[in-house]
């Protein structure tokens, strides 16, 4: 992995899927501003069993989500709704949204290709340990 380190801060490059535990252990928290939706449908449930392998039990995630007719525009980024959070998080995590709001007036790609909204959601996830 490439490292970018800061004060308080070190950020990995890499492939997501050779993390292993030994790297992250000391890590606190994570934050996910765009891997999740950049996944395909086939990918995410392996994106979350991997992660709640791979962070301790007091790590907490911030996760960042969009949602919009997948119909009017293919992704990337796709469309990843609450429902589909909570079933990929459910088993192991406490999963809370703590905002959620329509942004199409900021997405010009978006309106420009006819999509009626586009939901952002942030999420704190939690590893239970379950």
């Amino acid at each position: 992995f490439t490292l970018y380190q800061g004060d308080n801060i070190t950020l990995y490059c890499g492939d997501y899927f050779a993390l292993d535990k030994s790297v992250l252990k000391l890590v606190s928290a994570v934050y996910d501003r765009a891997a999740l939706i950049a996944l395909a449908v086939d990918l995410r449930a392996k994106y979350a069993q991997h992660l709640y392998s791979i962070i301790s039990n007091d790590c907490r995630v911030l996760l960042l989500t969009l949602n919009y007719p997948q119909s009017q525009i293919s992704g990337p980024p796709y469309a990843v709704d609450e429902d589909e959070v909570v079933s990929l998080f459910s088993k192991g995590f406490e999963c809370q949204q703590l905002q959620c709001f329509d942004d199409i007036k900021n997405e010009p790609k978006f309106l420009r290709a006819g999509v009626d909204f586009i939901e952002k959601a942030t999420y704190c996830l939690h590893k239970t340990g379950a």
